[in-house]
């Protein structure tokens, strides 16, 4: 059960009233003026629905939740911390929006968590049977000779996502019609709350202000990946003794694994192996502007590869968020043809995604240089080459070689490079890509000058990430569980905003 909820501006009354007679730390007022402009008002509803008609009433669910983000603007990781900090210094609690002599425990934090991502604190859910270390050491060996560490496991999950994308009976309006929506029940349970917190609050009044530029928009996305503080191997839940015994011989009992869903992961950019979770981020961008905010955050295995994440986050963003993204960037990753056909035949976005070149220059022999007036490739000896169908799934046509595949008469005709090319049966393969491939032929032209403009914004993904890990400590941050990680990672993207309106309003309040 809860109270009668005040305004926005009954706490800014109820601070500087507060405040009047209290000592101020000079190294967090800005933690305060941020405090003071987020405006918890659209949360209070929200926040209802997880709370019973009855019973005992309970401490302001907006207090606690903005309690949590001033422990992250004071720079504490910890809510132990927290709590002692906010019963030593009144600042601290005034501006969480508790009294002084009523700063809640440790344990109402925790619970109220529990609430927002909907977990059950009484359920023992974390007991699983590990894997027989045979197996184990086998996965590890063979992951150890793996080359192609960044390479997806199922080399065509890009395109069978894109395929039921667009196999969805509703495509989303053009983007110069469409209209902004939030509807976070198509989330995860864990992922429903604190998005519509974030969209309603945060990102809402950032559009308000401008900093968010719907008619115009531009994201970048990349993800990221962080240790999680658990064991992998978990601990043990049983009473075996397994002292004196080769570890062939250890019990094979169940154990308690602090964070299930944790993964290993390939880190690419420290060449190292990870235990934990990977998150991948949409940050919003503009031309015209410094500002970069975050716009859309999702957590995912940490074995996942960046060009799925990157197809489900734009998915999520355009479809069922509404966002009317207009031009889209991502690094060599998401290179995939059904990233390109879904952003160009149902988000209306232009896709900014430079060429992989992995397999660039893998020649055997010379590729043929000259075309005819058609666009029919010519072999080395100027003959014409064998059309032999279109590839749908790459968007692309195929030729062979005359002397194999073409008709009796080009059979029978002798051929002058026989000797210097391909020796197979088979013969010779060309392919050709139409203009209808939106993988070489992007509706915003590459190498241009605007395509390396929005490209060259393309680091702003990376400079959000910087700011969550080292100025929102969460590369400190000790916890647990997916569901605890996406709260830390969100809280971190709501300073982020608080920055930003801040930053604002400063020149504002500065001018005469």
């Amino acid at each position: 059960m809860l109270k009668s909820s005040r305004s926005h501006q009954d706490y800014v009354t109820f601070v500087r009233t507060r405040l009047a007679t209290e000592k101020e730390p000079v190294r967090h007022l800005p933690a305060q003026a941020k405090l003071l402009l987020l405006d918890l008002t659209l949360a209070i509803p929200i926040l209802t629905l997880l709370y019973a008609t009855e019973g005992r009433p309970a401490i302001p669910p907006e207090d606690l939740f903005r309690s949590l983000i001033a422990m992250l603007l004071c720079g504490i990781t910890s809510i132990d911390t927290w709590v002692a900090q906010m019963r030593a210094d009144p600042f601290y609690a005034i501006i969480s929006g508790f009294a002084p002599t009523q700063v809640p425990g440790v344990g109402t934090f925790y619970e109220f968590i529990d609430r927002l991502l909907g977990l059950d604190a009484h359920r023992v859910k974390h007991l699983y049977r590990p894997k027989p270390r045979q197996q184990r050491a086998k996965k590890d060996k063979q992951a150890s000779k793996d080359k192609n560490k960044d390479t997806p496991k199922h080399q065509h999950i890009v395109a069978k996502l894109a395929a039921r994308f667009l196999r969805q009976a509703e495509p989303p309006a053009s983007s110069a019609t469409a209209t902004w929506h939030c509807d976070p029940a198509k989330f995860a349970r864990a992922e429903q709350v604190i998005p519509a917190l974030f969209y309603a609050c945060v990102v809402s009044k950032s559009i308000e202000l401008g900093l968010i530029d719907l008619q115009h928009l531009c994201v970048s996305g990349d993800g990221s990946k962080f240790r999680t503080w658990a064991n992998p191997n978990g601990r043990k839940h049983c009473k075996c003794d397994n002292k004196g015994k080769s570890p062939d011989e250890w019990c094979n009992c169940e154990r308690y694994y602090r964070d299930p869903t944790a993964r290993w992961g390939y880190d690419s950019y420290h060449d190292c192996w990870v235990y934990g979770h990977t998150y991948y981020e949409l940050t919003a961008y503009s031309l015209n502007s410094t500002v970069e905010l975050p716009l859309f955050i999702l957590l995912a295995d940490n074995c996942r590869h960046d060009s799925v994440l990157g197809l489900f986050a734009m998915h999520q963003a355009c479809d069922n968020l509404g966002f009317p993204v207009q031009v889209a960037s991502f690094d060599k990753a998401s290179d995939a043809v059904g990233f390109y056909q879904l952003g160009y035949e149902r988000w209306h976005t232009k896709l900014v995604i430079p060429l992989n070149e992995r397999n660039t220059g893998n020649f055997t022999f010379e590729p043929p240089v000259t075309l005819t007036p058609e666009g029919t490739p010519r072999c080395p000896d100027q003959r014409t080459m064998t059309y032999w169908g279109y590839c749908p799934d790459r968007q692309r046509v195929k030729w062979r070689c005359p002397l194999k595949a073409g008709i009796q008469a080009e059979r029978q005709k002798p051929c002058a490079c026989q000797k210097t090319c391909s020796p197979s049966a088979y013969g010779r393969v060309v392919y050709t890509y139409p203009k209808t491939n939106y993988r070489l032929f992007t509706p915003l032209p590459r190498d241009t000058e605007l395509w390396r403009e929005h490209y060259d914004h393309h680091g702003c993904v990376e400079r959000s990430h910087k700011r969550k890990k080292y100025d929102y400590l969460l590369k400190q941050t000790r916890t647990a569980g997916r569901e605890r990680w996406f709260l830390r990672v969100m809280l971190a993207a709501i300073c982020q905003h608080l920055d930003a309106w801040l930053a604002q309003r400063e020149p504002a309040t500065a001018s005469p």
